[in-house]
């Protein structure tokens, strides 16, 4: 096949219908633009053009040739337009994997701010557990997902993490467990209390778990709830001690954390992504945007 360049003379030459009009249509000399022409007809072995002393006019393989240039030039064209498009973050797809309390209460304001200043990207968030998670991101499933770790917690072969922010987990209670404002609880007083605990398939119900565990003791809760807002609202009803996560928390007036005696270890949101996997314009804007704007949330 001819380069494409050879093509783009031929057509301008067609419609502007002389070799020093297309020429100053496409900022190049003439003598440029009639040896395009020579060249391209010496490759396909037949005349593309009749010359005429004030112009030229288009061979019966010129008229045959010339709408399947502009077709496959317009096409070209506008690949090259979506490619540059893409480039200017004008367009593009971003699949992002977080958890459903974590996007709500954090993320939200930042994807709020990226589709602003980005209207024409489209963003799939998908919410699933960690596990799965995982499996999606090295599967690329996902181009990015926001995973908690914890410093304990083995570096994930073949996934970039970029850390974020810490949260904390903390028990919390309302007006009716006043008394326990001011006392120390050691981890063995927690279960003479009842206890409204995420449930078992919960990421933080894991981490709470392995956490006490090592201290050697077993948490033995009255409740288990799959929701953040349920665990804050059951609290703040006076049905139990709550595990909550603090950043998590909105300002609740009537909540006051429980202080123990040895605090739960924080965990870092890390934002995450497959190294094995082409980063896309988009996917590295949007790490940018986020470093940065977890920076400032930071300083």
């Amino acid at each position: 096949m001819n380069n494409p360049e050879l093509y783009r003379l031929f057509r301008a030459v067609a419609e502007k219908g002389s070799f020093s009009a297309a020429a100053k249509a496409l900022y190049v000399s003439q003598p440029a633009v009639s040896q395009g022409i020579r060249q391209l007809e010496e490759s396909l072995g037949v005349l593309l053009f009749v010359r005429r002393p004030k112009g030229v006019t288009l061979t019966t393989e010129g008229q045959l040739l010339l709408p399947y240039v502009q077709r496959s030039l317009a096409l070209l064209e506008a690949g090259e337009q979506k490619i540059s498009d893409l480039k200017q973050l004008l367009i593009g797809e971003l699949r992002i994997g977080a958890e459903q309390t974590f996007c709500h209460r954090i993320l939200l304001p930042h994807l709020e701010r990226f589709r602003n200043r980005y209207p024409g990207i489209r963003l799939r968030i998908l919410q699933r557990g960690a596990e799965e998670t995982e499996k999606m991101l090295r599967a690329g499933e996902l181009d990015v997902a926001f995973l908690s770790r914890s410093e304990q917690m083995e570096e994930i072969p073949g996934i970039v993490s970029l850390p974020l922010l810490q949260i904390r987990d903390v028990f919390v209670a309302g007006k009716k467990f006043e008394f326990l404002r001011r006392s120390q609880m050691n981890n063995e007083t927690l279960n003479q209390y009842p206890l409204v605990i995420p449930e078992e398939m919960c990421e933080s119900r894991k981490y709470l778990d392995r956490i006490f565990a090592r201290r050697g003791v077993t948490l033995r809760p009255e409740m288990e709830l799959g929701s953040h807002d349920l665990l804050v609202t059951f609290a703040k009803l006076g049905l139990g001690i709550a595990c909550v996560t603090k950043e998590y928390l909105l300002e609740e007036d009537d909540l006051f954390e429980l202080p123990l005696a040895e605090k739960i270890p924080a965990r870092t949101v890390c934002l995450a992504w497959n190294q094995k996997q082409e980063i896309s314009f988009v996917t590295e804007a949007f790490v940018s945007w986020c470093k940065e704007g977890f920076d400032l949330e930071n300083e």
